[in-house]
Parts: structure tokens; sequence; C-alpha cells
């Protein structure tokens, strides 16, 4: 038997056929042993990994398991082994989670937890809900697989006969499938727009929703979002936002009734032409800053005044008076010299400094011409009592008859 032991010892699988159980216990205790053994370098840790990599794929024949370190400790990462498999077969969580009930980030990660089962996708789970180990977080994430032809993506504002007025091609991540459906999340170029394509398994209703969400604007410079907004730069309140799939429409975003949708696409047109305006006035200035998030209602007018002016317009201004300060030792000819001017006439100056502000900033355009065509002094008497006094008063012109005072830039 010592000879024959001798023989049997030098072939695994002969001795796995002889001994059945007993040399997969003896297997396993050795494991155990060399597990518990202080390590010797970095190939006896590479080892002892591997096989603690290998056991944990017994787990699931749908789920993958790996391991990576985290700043904190380890994470576990649970992959489907191919489209699909969490369908077929539940994620091996059980006992693995514990959510206290009536703790709203517990609920909240719960939901995140079920909606990646669902649709596909990756969620982190903080250690604190976890049961047991000393693993920081469960990392759960989907894969696809291979998708073949890409299809295209677009956001498109079309009116309501069809015809499409501007189109935003949308940059889609690979779809991620889960037990109820699957999931592709969308994305513009300047990264403005996002886009949530969610569709249900057939068997399942093959119900279609589609959610859309925008990123502030304020930090970021108006040439990095300008294409995006040229998305709705004519639109008009009886449009239509898509989403499209190789050109074919498949639904608009939820949430909106076509009431909301037009207040949406009216505040985005204005939207739109503010940043192109603010755009153009920092190319011709010279000056280079992201939008403010303290940009003012009287700024955005302002700003729109100035982009017009910048293109050759004619503007009619905010005020309506104009004041001159007369000196004192002027103010006698100056009073002398008003009856043999029309009481209503009108006003030019020239070469005036001219600037408006973009919440903390101040963007100065090229000096301005000002036309006043209606005029009355308003403050005749005042001046009058003024002479002698040495006192510089200030004269002052108010519009009449519906008039304004009206700018263009000095040529």
């Amino acid at each position: 038997m010592t000879w024959l032991d001798l023989q049997f010892g030098q072939h695994e699988h002969l001795r796995r056929l002889v001994e059945g159980e007993a040399y997969e216990l003896l297997v396993l205790a050795r494991e155990f042993g060399q597990e518990q053994a202080v390590l010797t370098g970095p190939g006896d840790l590479l080892t002892r990994v591997e096989r603690l990599h290998t056991r944990a794929q017994d787990l699931s024949a749908g789920w993958s398991t790996g391991f990576h370190a985290t700043e904190t400790g380890i994470g576990i990462s649970f992959t489907e082994r191919y489209p699909g498999a969490g369908a077929e077969e539940p994620v091996p969580l059980g006992g693995l989670f514990a959510f206290p009930a009536g703790d709203p980030a517990a609920d909240a990660i719960r939901r995140q937890l079920d909606d990646v089962l669902d649709y596909g996708g990756e969620v982190v789970v903080d250690r604190r809900y976890l049961t047991a180990g000393q693993a920081t977080a469960v990392q759960i994430a989907s894969t696809t697989g291979p998708l073949g032809t890409l299809p295209t993506y677009q956001l498109v504002l079309a009116t309501t006969g069809g015809a499409v007025r501007h189109r935003l091609t949308l940059h889609a991540d690979a779809p991620t499938i889960g037990r109820r459906g699957a999931r592709t999340v969308m994305r513009d170029p300047t990264g403005t727009f996002t886009a949530v394509l969610t569709a249900d398994r057939p068997e399942l209703g093959g119900m279609v929703n589609i959610s859309l969400t925008t990123r502030g604007l304020a930090g970021r410079y108006p040439y990095e979002v300008r294409d995006a907004l040229d998305l709705f730069s004519a639109a008009e309140p009886a449009d239509q936002l898509q989403l499209r799939v190789n050109n074919r429409p498949i639904g608009t975003p939820r949430g909106l009734d076509q009431t909301g949708l037009a207040t949406l696409l009216l505040e985005a047109r204005d939207n739109a032409g503010l940043i192109a305006a603010l755009e153009r006035l920092q190319h011709h200035t010279g000056q280079s800053f992201p939008i403010p998030d303290d940009l003012t209602q009287a700024d955005a007018v302002d700003l729109l005044d100035a982009d017009r002016l910048l293109a050759g317009h004619e503007i009619r201004i905010q005020q309506d008076q104009i004041t001159l300060t007369v000196r004192a030792d002027r103010l006698e000819a100056f009073l002398d010299m008003v009856p043999s001017l029309d009481p209503l006439g009108g006003m030019r100056i020239e070469n005036v400094f001219y600037s408006v502000t973009c919440g903390p900033h101040a963007i100065t355009l090229d000096p301005i011409t000002l036309r006043a065509p209606r005029l009355e002094l308003a403050n005749l008497d005042a001046l009058r009592v003024a002479v002698g006094t040495g006192v510089d008063p200030v004269a002052r012109y108010v519009c009449v008859d519906g008039e304004g005072i009206y700018a263009t830039l000095a040529r």
C-alpha cells in the first residue's frame, strides 16, 4: 500500500477519484491553513487573491464577483456575465444588506438598488448598510456585451407638422439591462442636456419612458453651452421636443403637457438669445468670464440692448431724461439762451461712455451717440433761483410726447 500511495500521490486526479469527499475536505483544510499562515511575499499574496476570486465565481452562474481596493478598504462588485443574466437569476445578495426602517438615506439607497436591478446601471451601497464583513462598500454594475451597429440619438425641436427646426446630437452610454428592461443614458456634447430612455420588456408591458434633465448654465463659459442652446433659438410655443433614434421620433420627455412645454421653450429661447449675445459681446471686447449665477433681469435687458448696438441697430435706452451740469459762471448766459430755443426741441450728444453690467463684471463698448428728439427743460425755475449762489446747478431735460432717448454706436 505504501508503494501504491506513493504512485497515487503523484496524480491529483487519481487521488480525487479514489478519495472522493475526503480528498475535497483535505484540499479545503490545506487551503484554510495556507490562508491563516503569514504572507511570505507578493507571490503568496497573488496566489491567495486568485484562489479567493476563483471561489467567489461559484456564488452564481449569472454574476461575476470582483474585488477592488478603495480609499477606506475593500469593495466588492457584482457584474452580469452576459446580457440579461440579472433577469434570469436574482443577484446573489441574500443577507448582504440591512436597510433600517424610517431611515430616509437607507430608503434612497434601497430605491437606487431596486432601480439598478430592474434596468441595469451602477450603485454603491455604503458599509453601514452591510450586514457583515469588513467591506467599506458594495458596488453593483450591469453590462451589455456586444452591441452591433450603434443607433444615432438626437434631441429634436420640430413644428406641429413634423418639420425639423433644429437637431442636437446626443452621445449614448452603453445600454444597461436588468430584470425589468433596459436603459440608455444620452448626453449632448456640451453636457447641458441628459436624456434617459427606459424600456420595459415586452412581457412586462413594453412601456417606454423618456426623462430630460438640464445642467445649470452658471459657472460655464458662453462658448461651452451655446451649441446646445441653439436648439431653442427659433422655438415657438406650439413646437414639439422629441427624442429621435435613427431619426424616428420615439416620444417626448415625460412630465410636461403642451402648456408646460410652451413655457419651457420660450424660456429656453430667451436664454439661448442671452447666451449668444453675451458670447458676441465677450468676443468684441476681448473679455472672457463664466456666466454669473447672480445675473439679474435688468442685466439681461442691458446685455441684449448692447448686443443690438453692436449689430448696428439703434436702441431706446431705459432712461427718459438727460441732465447737464451748468457752471455757475455760465448760468446766466445759459438762461439767456433758453428762450431762443424750441421749448420742445431735441438734443444730440456724441462720444458718450457706454457700459453694461453682467453680474460682477462690467462690459464697456465703443462710445455711443445719443439722440433725444423731444425734450423739455423741467427745472427752469430752480435754475433761475441758483443764479448768484456760486453753485453749479443741474439742468434736467425730460422726454415728452411719448418719445425717448435713442442710442447708436459712434462710427
